[in-house]
């Protein structure tokens, strides 16, 4: 996690019974936070797949601040307004079920952000997108 403003991070969810201090982070000069989690000793792992995990961030202010993890790739929102993290791990491999698509010859925008498309610290309009930033 990068969190170089964080006094101390720590990592908690099912598979610690949600204990909020025993899993501490260690920081690095860059500001990222890292711990190592070992297996159980039955070779499962620490954390197994399809469970919840959060992070605790300590801010410098004192109060403390419960985060989704960045390297998390699914989270959930059940029966709260809040988010959990989803730790997503299958012991086994998907397969797909079919081939991928043949690659499009001509370029595909996924996500644009129009309002970006001008210099000036204003919203920009579409033509000045279609203008400035479409090939």
């Amino acid at each position: 996690e990068w969190a170089p403003g964080a006094r101390a991070l720590y990592v908690f969810g099912d598979f610690n019974n949600w204990n909020r201090s025993s899993h501490p982070c260690t920081r690095d000069n860059f500001g990222v936070w890292s711990t190592f989690i070992p297996d159980h000793p039955d070779g499962t792992p620490g954390i197994r797949h399809d469970s919840k995990v959060k992070i605790q961030v300590h801010l410098p202010s004192g109060e403390h601040a419960d985060r989704i993890p960045a390297w998390i790739r699914r989270a959930v929102q059940e029966g709260s307004v809040l988010f959990d993290g989803v730790y997503w791990d299958p012991p086994e491999k998907y397969v797909w079920k079919n081939p991928r698509p043949p690659r499009p010859k001509n370029l595909r925008i996924y996500e644009s952000h129009v309002g970006m498309a001008t210099k000036e610290c204003r919203v920009g309009f579409y033509t000045e997108f279609r203008d400035y930033v479409l090939p």
